[in-house]
């Protein structure tokens, strides 16, 4: 079992919302070096394995409009 979370959705979210929410809870300094990391520390591994499974979900999902 696979399972494909991403904890900061797109770039735009994360430096919108995602990093000054936790900065204002959790008490982060974001400072550029802090951002750079977040923008770059999830990001090194793909995994095309759920790609297999395109075809038959949009044929599906054409059939459901």
């Amino acid at each position: 079992m696979r399972v494909h979370h991403y904890w900061t959705r797109d770039e735009e979210f994360l430096l919108g919302t995602k990093l000054p929410r936790a900065a204002e809870t959790k008490g982060w300094e974001l400072t550029p070096e802090a951002v750079d990391f977040h923008r770059t520390a999830y990001d090194d591994v793909e995994d095309p394995q759920i790609r297999r499974f395109l075809p038959g979900l949009r044929e599906r999902l054409g059939r459901a409009r």
